[in-house]
């Protein structure tokens, strides 16, 4: 053993890993199951945008906001948003392909059931960033179940 590293074998590949110890005395490998390629999955959080009682559904597809907050809130085209209303119809995960030539439309790719503002109710709107999870593992085959 090397001082302050650690030499392991990876338990998918066979490769002989070596990893720097933390300051706490504990691997720096994650250990888990990924499934056959051994990848960490992407997660998906959702990071609020705009909650407003203004905004309506068109089956053009087009999601429109009388106040204009589309305008302030810093959506952008091939941002993917997630869309919550409180009535439940128009719920659901969206691309936007373009602002609209008014300040308070996104054209999106969805299918969307033409909905009124006072209808929808409370809409948020959530831009969604999706996060690998990080973990060290095998330098060989990437796998976290080395260990």
């Amino acid at each position: 053993m090397i001082k302050d590293r650690e030499v392991y074998r990876c338990n998918y590949c066979g490769f002989e890993c070596r990893t720097q110890k933390s300051p706490t005395g504990l691997s720096a490998t994650k250990i888990g199951n990924y499934g056959d390629n051994c990848t960490p999955p992407y997660t998906a959080y959702a990071e609020s945008y705009l909650v407003a009682s203004t905004i309506s559904f068109v089956s053009t597809p087009s999601i429109a906001d009388s106040a204009s907050g589309f305008k302030d809130c810093g959506l952008r085209p091939g941002y993917t948003i997630r869309v919550a209303t409180t009535s439940g119809t128009n719920d659901g995960d969206y691309t936007i392909l373009e602002l609209g030539l008014a300040a308070g439309e996104i054209l999106t790719d969805g299918s969307l059931t033409t909905e009124s503002a006072a209808t929808a109710g409370e809409v948020t709107i959530s831009r969604l960033v999706y996060k690998p999870v990080i973990g060290r593992g095998c330098g060989n085959c990437g796998s976290l179940n080395s260990k």
